[in-house]
């Protein structure tokens, strides 16, 4: 909930000038926190496999594996859930 208020008290009147809506900013935390899950699952299967090939390939299916993509564009939990996971792994 507070990453959802920041995010419409940070973008809210953009988001309302171009948009009409308030909803991009209240989604906009949500993408931030996919967007670190892909950077840390990047640099944790570099780090594994030492190949910056492979992390590449990870990082394509996941932005095509349907769940991972819901939580991108969905703001609930496993947002910032899945991006606190995926760095405390790295």
């Amino acid at each position: 909930a507070w990453m959802i208020r920041a995010g419409v008290e940070v973008f809210g009147p953009l988001a309302e000038t171009i948009h009409g809506t308030q909803m991009p900013a209240v989604r906009f935390p949500a993408l931030i926190c996919s967007v670190l899950t892909h950077l840390g699952l990047y640099i944790l299967t570099k780090m594994v496999f030492q190949s910056e090939r492979l992390a590449f390939g990870v990082i394509l299916v996941c932005a095509t594996f349907p769940p991972l993509y819901a939580v991108s564009i969905l703001s609930t939990i496993d947002a910032p859930f899945l991006c606190c996971w995926t760095w405390a792994c790295v």
